[in-house]
């Protein structure tokens, strides 16, 4: 049972490292260094979410890495969207970007309480 509950709550992780690997592939003819870090975070989360899936085990270290990549993933989506001049996505990925740097912040706390 714990082990069903982890995978759900990485499912994020596969929705977050799908989407960013689908831009990254649709942008890397437009924009060829923002499409390649895109489509590079994309499927270093996309490993992840497998690594999570295979091992059963999670790395706290690890999480926090892999939310700077989300966050900073998310931040380039979020730009390339704005430049296309997308109505909604550029906000759902900037606040994303804000949800992930807010996680990186709550670890940081947990990991290193004040005294």
């Amino acid at each position: 049972m714990a082990a069903k509950n982890k995978i759900l709550d990485s499912l994020h992780h596969l929705l977050i490292g799908f989407a960013l690997t689908l831009k990254g592939i649709n942008k890397i003819s437009h924009h060829p260094v923002i499409g390649s870090i895109i489509l590079l975070f994309g499927i270093i989360i996309l490993g992840y979410f497998l690594y999570i899936v295979i091992k059963k085990h999670t790395d706290k270290t690890l999480v926090y890495i892999i939310h700077w990549f989300e966050a900073i993933a998310s931040l380039f989506t979020a730009y390339v969207f704005f430049e296309e001049g997308a109505t909604y996505l550029p906000y759902a990925f900037l606040l994303a970007a804000i949800g992930f740097f807010i996680a990186i912040i709550v670890h940081h706390t947990k990991k290193h309480p004040a005294h």
